[in-house]
């Protein structure tokens, strides 16, 4: 029956969520059963529209994974940059979801019946799913910042070897070992300047494929936010949490707590550094003018082109178009959400 009618399944889930909340809360109001409903609402629906738009944009999820494998191959050296930021978003993850199930079974364990125990896998069926799509996301920005990590790395050797080159250009002696020289760390900018062209193209294929997935999990983290701050508020004010929860559902709710704000973390901070490497490229650049104007007129074009290319088409991570993912915007956030939960604190205290 669920299977064959998933509207209904919807709704059952929808209900769950909203028993396991008020079975931790005595009285919950008109504010705590909307934040949870709305909060519920854009989890389950954002997983169902990130279905749609993967099976309507495979042909594009396939060019994204070939285009990611094209460099792997190209580049293997990435393999040891991507370990520990793999080993370390498949751990969260799994922390998350094993103790937001632990947190329901807990809850619910006095009252579990064959129809109750169905519909609850089915929920946590559906945020881990939610999950998985949030990891594949994860998983394509640390392979660009991987990929411009060994970029920076490359670059500032050939940097390195011009200034070097800089100091004899001005001698006769091995001139032509010196162009030679010299038309070589020109092939590499040129290699430099294609991988990070190839880097820019499948960043506007992410921005493309996982936007409204992107939008549907920022929503949900400002929801979940605010109410997490108006229910512990809620909480001290007039006591109002059930003192029938056991000790571990209290370990597995903070546990819950903890690890999905720190997977939320890894995604946004892994973006943030895929800026600043991009950044520390534009740096790099910059100082190629301290180099001597008697190299070969072929890698200082070179650089020039590349230094063009990083201008001319910058590097952005934005939401469906929206708005940039920058440190200022993640701080108007943060705001946001104070304010919004101040008003809600402040609505609770004039009528409630």
């Amino acid at each position: 029956m669920w299977i064959k009618n998933p509207v209904q399944s919807t709704i059952s889930i929808l209900i769950l969520r909203s028993s396991l909340v008020f079975t931790l809360w005595d009285r919950p109001n008109l504010i705590h059963q909307s934040l949870l409903l709305a909060a519920s609402i854009f989890r389950i629906g954002g997983v169902y529209v990130s279905l749609i738009i993967r099976w309507r944009r495979r042909r594009k999820v396939m060019r994204l994974f070939n285009g990611f494998w094209s460099l792997y191959v190209a580049k293997p050296r990435v393999r040891h940059l991507l370990r520990r930021g793999v080993f370390c978003k498949f751990l969260c993850a799994f922390l998350t979801e094993w103790s937001q199930m632990m947190t329901g079974l807990s809850v619910i364990y006095n009252y579990l019946t064959p129809g109750l125990v169905l519909t609850f896998f089915s929920l946590f069926a559906l945020t881990a799913l939610l999950n998985v799509i949030i990891s594949e996301y994860y998983f394509a920005m640390i392979n660009v910042h991987a990929h411009y990590i060994l970029l920076n790395y490359e670059l500032h050797s050939i940097l390195e070897e011009a200034r070097l080159l800089s100091l004899k250009c001005y001698s006769h002696r091995g001139r032509g070992g010196l162009m030679t020289r010299c038309c070589y760390l020109a092939d590499r900018v040129d290699e430099i300047a294609k991988t990070q062209f190839d880097l820019q193209t499948l960043n506007e294929l992410m921005i493309e494929i996982f936007g409204v997935q992107g939008f549907c999990i920022a929503f949900i983290y400002y929801l979940t936010t605010i109410a997490l701050i108006y229910f512990t508020f809620t909480a001290a004010k007039s006591k109002m949490l059930n003192l029938k929860l056991s000790i571990w559902s209290a370990v597995f709710t903070c546990g819950y707590i903890l690890f999905y704000y720190s997977d939320g973390f890894f995604g946004v901070f892994i973006m943030f550094y895929v800026l600043d490497a991009d950044a520390k490229m534009r740096r790099l650049l910059g100082d190629r003018t301290l180099l001597a104007t008697g190299l070969d007129e072929r890698l200082e074009t070179a650089l020039e082109n590349l230094q063009l290319q990083l201008l001319r088409n910058p590097l952005r991570l934005s939401v469906l178009h929206l708005y940039d993912v920058e440190r200022p915007s993640a701080m108007i956030m943060i705001n946001s959400v104070v304010i919004n939960s101040l008003l809600l604190i402040q609505y609770d205290i004039e009528h409630f």
